[in-house]
């Protein structure tokens, strides 16, 4: 814990920073990390973004996530608990998954309460079983734009509903 605390002071020597963005992963959040990150929060506004990639844990475990969707579900409610806002990444494109399956991940996240959204393509790293996939052409480049601008019509559905602010996307 002292070493994230060392790191974070470095991060915020200068009088001009006003945010402290920390991107993890959920099984790396706990009650002790929280804690740290909400004694920023006088001073700075924090935020945490989490990578979820999917809601489907089949396809988690095949990419090799390393956890599963009801660990994201209990780092966002801890992160909410100490009203630190979460930003979630998610991925489209991904091995195995269809456009119902991308639907599925936003109604998932739609039970969360976050304050942001980044929606990736999915990035192929050389020498990964996706590498492999993709050069053997059993990986298929998506309609990026055509998954994005549905989940943008899906999640504006539920931004409006329960009154989110008008700014949860990110980037893409």
């Amino acid at each position: 814990m002292e070493n994230l605390k060392i790191k974070y002071d470095s991060a915020l020597i200068d009088n001009r920073i006003v945010a402290l963005a920390i991107a993890t992963r959920p099984d790396c959040i706990n009650e002790e990390i929280v804690q740290l990150l909400k004694s920023y929060t006088n001073k700075y506004y924090v935020w945490v973004e989490l990578g979820l990639q999917t809601s489907d844990d089949q396809t988690g475990r095949f990419i090799n996530r390393g956890y599963n969707s009801c660990q994201f579900t209990e780092a966002v409610n801890l992160l909410n608990r100490y009203n630190i806002d979460v930003v979630t990444h998610i991925m489209v494109g991904l091995p195995n998954e269809n456009f119902n399956n991308i639907i599925n991940t936003v109604d998932f996240l739609n039970k969360h309460k976050i304050a942001g959204l980044k929606i990736h393509s999915t990035y192929v790293v050389e020498n990964t079983i996706l590498a492999k996939m993709y050069k053997n052409r059993y990986l298929q480049a998506t309609n990026f734009r055509r998954i994005f601008k549905y989940c943008c019509l899906h999640f504006n559905a539920y931004f409006k509903k329960y009154n989110y602010p008008q700014d949860i996307w990110r980037r893409s």
